[in-house]
């Protein structure tokens, strides 16, 4: 009768376990932005048209709510833009990423000055965290890529430190249980 509870106990001490595995999965964010720097310039080399890709890498939908642009140029100056739709493209913020989904959307920059060489940080507003990526662009198509940061927000509906698997007990003993 012992061997019996203890095993009852193992058995749902797992699937505990698994259910706040599965939960810190969805709430996580695992996305890529891949930028194109485009040849289409308006108004004096002043405006361009530049396409980027959003990938999701998770089995989640990612819900994409804002997109920044911080642009630094060799001169140090700096100016943050927000991206005006492109008119020709049925694209709009807010928009969602199905599950394993890449989506292509093509944005205006307003008075940004043509360059050869600029640093841009993306800024990607979710509904799971915010992604951060800096590049270089260096030609009118070809960019380098930095490492990618992730800023996670919390969520509303977790109650403290030991039922939060991101911060938890929970996150350490699953970390141990990935292949």
């Amino acid at each position: 009768m012992d061997i019996i509870a203890i095993c009852i106990a193992i058995f749902s001490f797992l699937l505990t376990a698994l259910k706040y595995y599965l939960d810190y999965m969805k709430d996580s964010i695992n996305i890529d932005v891949i930028p194109t720097r485009s040849f289409n310039y308006l108004v004096d080399d002043k405006s361009s048209y530049n396409d980027i890709t959003f990938i999701n890498f998770t089995k989640f939908p990612i819900s994409v709510i804002d997109v920044e642009f911080d642009i630094k140029n060799k001169v140090n100056e700096q100016k943050t833009f927000k991206p005006i739709r492109y008119k020709d493209k049925n694209y709009s913020i807010p928009f969602t990423l199905g599950p394993y989904e890449s989506v292509e959307c093509t944005f205006l920059l307003e008075e940004y000055p043509v360059i050869w060489e600029w640093d841009v940080t993306i800024k990607v507003t979710t509904n799971k965290g915010i992604y951060i990526k800096p590049v270089i662009i260096e030609s009118r198509t070809e960019h380098r890529e930095s490492e990618p940061q992730v800023t996670e927000l919390t969520s509303a509906n977790k109650v403290s430190a030991l039922s939060n698997p991101k911060d938890g007990f929970l996150k350490k003993f699953l970390y141990h249980l990935k292949p």
